[in-house]
């Protein structure tokens, strides 16, 4: 974990909060895909 944060505080707050907002696009798409694909699977 210590790793992790040190290389996070490297990235400038801008890069951050792009990465941030990727990973919850990313989340986002994959929660709509099995929104979608639930009612044909069950």
């Amino acid at each position: 974990m210590p790793m992790i944060s040190s290389a996070f505080s490297r990235f400038r707050p801008r890069a951050s909060v792009l990465s941030v907002a990727a990973l919850v696009m990313a989340v986002g798409l994959l929660l709509g895909k099995l929104w979608i694909l639930w009612p044909t699977l069950s």
